[in-house]
């Protein structure tokens, strides 16, 4: 009805603060893996699997991008994928601990795109190393992977 929508509004409480407009990370450069806790400059997700014996430390672990980056949503879980989310299993087959129900997780709509691998990083993909050192489980040949993403805002 062309005559009656000249007067409609749609209004808000006026919102203060400033403006969110810090860019998402790009991959790989502004990601970063950490078995030695949370390093400077960063903001982390921690990785932890409660059925690890406490001998192999991952309660250090933690996977992180730049501070000062927009949160990129990333989401850990030891029971399974997160519902409504992207999840890639972190299965290293060799550990008795339980980890074929670990996945990390992104927003359905997130850019990212990863894939896991337990036995050394994707060809084509830029990838990065998970590793306990204090795990004898075969965790040096772990690795997240993506395609590179310069822009990804």
């Amino acid at each position: 009805d062309p005559d009656t929508w000249a007067d409609n509004y749609l209004c808000h409480e006026k919102m203060e603060g400033p403006a969110q407009t810090k860019p998402l990370p790009s991959w790989p450069g502004d990601f970063k893996w950490s078995s030695a806790g949370v390093p400077d400059g960063y903001t982390c997700m921690r990785v932890l699997e409660f059925a690890e014996p406490e001998s192999h430390t991952w309660t250090d672990n933690f996977f992180c991008w730049k501070s000062g980056m927009a949160d990129p949503g990333l989401r850990w879980s030891m029971a399974g994928k997160i519902a409504g989310q992207k999840c890639t299993n972190t299965h290293e087959a060799a550990d008795p601990h339980t980890w074929e129900d670990n996945f990390v997780c992104l927003p359905a709509d997130s850019p990212y795109n990863f894939k896991w691998n337990s036995a050394g990083p994707l060809g084509g993909l830029d990838c990065i190393q998970w590793l306990e050192t204090a795990d004898p489980d075969t965790w040096a040949d772990n690795y997240l992977c993506a395609e590179r993403g310069g822009d990804v805002n």
